[in-house]
């Protein structure tokens, strides 16, 4: 093997491990010392501005259902603004030995009238940053009750 491809191997093998470290990282989650059934109140308030599309008590499982936002990209050579994306969340709470915990999870998917896959939504990699502003108002809302 010459150094050159050595090289170029070595890159792809690191940008590899790299991106798969990337979704180790997870969806933020809060816990906290108050029961379960107070998380699940504050977490179900916490997502008052989205409509609910499936919600189990039994098993601890909010989510909403798709609300189209502004997409992130424009679409082909003359970047035209006629990408659309939409983005559901689906909020986990789970009793624990002290408490409870709380997972924020998005799901975000982009489609484009350009291309082969016009037809199809795609699935996107959340904003984490979307993600982790609604566990913090979780957690907010959470530490205001005293937990």
């Amino acid at each position: 093997m010459t150094p050159h491809l050595w090289r170029m191997s070595l890159l792809i093998l690191t940008a590899g491990v790299y991106a798969g470290c990337i979704g180790f990282l997870g969806s933020p989650k809060v816990t906290t010392h108050c029961p379960f059934d107070q998380a699940w109140s504050v977490a179900l308030a916490s997502l008052e501005e989205f409509d609910l599309d499936h919600v189990d008590d039994a098993k601890g499982v909010i989510e909403t259902s798709w609300l189209t936002v502004q997409a992130t990209t424009k679409a082909g050579a003359f970047q035209r603004d006629v990408n659309k994306e939409r983005v559901r969340f689906i909020v986990d709470v789970e009793p624990q030995a002290q408490g409870a915990s709380v997972a924020v999870q998005q799901f975000r998917e982009t489609w484009s009238p350009m291309g082969v896959r016009y037809r199809e939504w795609r699935r996107v990699p959340p904003h984490q940053d979307e993600e982790a502003r609604l566990a913090e108002r979780i957690e907010k809302r959470l530490k205001n009750r005293g937990c």
